[in-house]
């Protein structure tokens, strides 16, 4: 397999390619400029070129092969066939759109190295991702039947390049999908029903030393404080993680102090629409919200809640306290870093 370094050498020397326009050199840059893993962007680039090894590449090059047709749907077997008008092809496109959407425009394919550069000029990061991402995954599909590896469920391999690309916009994307949207959430805190309480949960990242704070706030139907804690835990790096794990520890606190009917409030909306929602999480926070989800059943009546980063005051100072103060616990009275912030939301 060539490098990432030859083959950008290979576009900017114009031997790979026969560039005539800085427009057209620019959107080669940003093909490599994908936040993807190289082999996935140099998958990308050779589809481009017509030059990923299909049974019409093969034929074309006096190269034997047992078979040249496509091994999922017995037709000729081209790269564009593979990757974009396959049925098998198009089932995971469509399963993995459904999750992150993108035009593919395939009814204005023309040639390969065309219709890639219309995708990299009008697409966003995420799109750009999303395609480099499913691109490679569809081709080592291809090639895993073709070494008669087990044929893959498209929906199997969709579930697989969700994640994938999710882990991507977690850990690589500026603006990762840790939504904290204020506009239809509630503005301002208000006490549950008699006899129950609202549990506050919100979650701060220490970059500095790969650590997180937890931080939970518990108060009655009156807005009177029952009880807080701080918790720090160590190689945390994702917003969102960090969320669920904020909310599964508030569950638990919540457990340990006797409540069995409260509400669940956090100021991450992408995590509690993640536990609202009745399909199984696959992504790498899946797990923690599974575990949230058996915590919240054995309770008599958890009700998770979006609020706004301001009524969510207290919460975050009790997990800014972790960096500082480490762990700690207050029951019946409220600790002094909290005490002004609750009397602004009771009023």
């Amino acid at each position: 397999m060539r490098s990432q370094a030859f083959v950008e050498n290979q576009s900017r020397t114009k031997r790979g390619l026969s560039s005539h326009i800085t427009d057209e050199e620019k959107l080669w840059k940003k093909l490599w400029s994908i936040k993807a893993p190289g082999k996935m962007k140099i998958t990308l680039w050779r589809f481009a070129h017509d030059c990923l090894p299909s049974g019409t590449q093969l034929r074309q090059r006096n190269i034997p092969v047992a078979s040249d047709a496509c091994l999922f749907c017995n037709r000729e077997e081209s790269s564009e066939h593979t990757l974009m008008f396959c049925p098998y092809a198009a089932e995971v496109w469509r399963a993995v759109k459904s999750a992150f959407p993108l035009h593919l425009r395939r009814k204005d394919f023309s040639t390969t190295k065309s219709w890639v550069l219309d995708f990299l000029a009008r697409s966003c990061e995420r799109e750009l991702v999303t395609m480099a991402v499913t691109v490679w995954h569809l081709w080592e599909a291809r090639n895993g039947v073709r070494n008669e590896e087990k044929r893959r469920h498209p929906n199997s391999l969709a579930e697989q390049i969700k994640v994938y690309i999710e882990l991507i916009l977690l850990h690589l994307l500026k603006n990762p999908t840790v939504q904290r949207r204020e506009s239809s959430s509630t503005s301002h805190w208000s006490p549950p029903p008699t006899g129950t309480a609202v549990v506050n949960s919100d979650a701060a990242l220490f970059s500095s030393s790969s650590r997180m704070g937890v931080g939970v706030v518990i108060r009655d139907h009156t807005g009177s404080f029952l009880a807080a804690c701080s918790k720090l835990l160590d190689e945390v790096t994702s917003p969102e993680i960090a969320e669920a794990l904020a909310i599964r520890s508030a569950i638990s606190l919540a457990r340990d102090e006797g409540l069995n009917d409260f509400i669940l409030v956090s100021d991450c909306l992408s995590v509690i629409q993640r536990i609202q929602s009745p399909v199984r999480d696959r992504s790498m926070v899946g797990v923690v919200v599974e575990d949230i989800k058996i915590l919240a059943a054995s309770l008599s009546s958890v009700t998770f809640r979006h609020v706004s980063r301001h009524c969510n005051n207290s919460a975050h100072a009790m997990a800014r306290r972790a960096e500082l103060s480490g762990s700690c616990f207050f029951h019946g009275v409220a600790p002094k870093c909290i005490r002004d912030k609750l009397c602004i939301d009771y009023i």
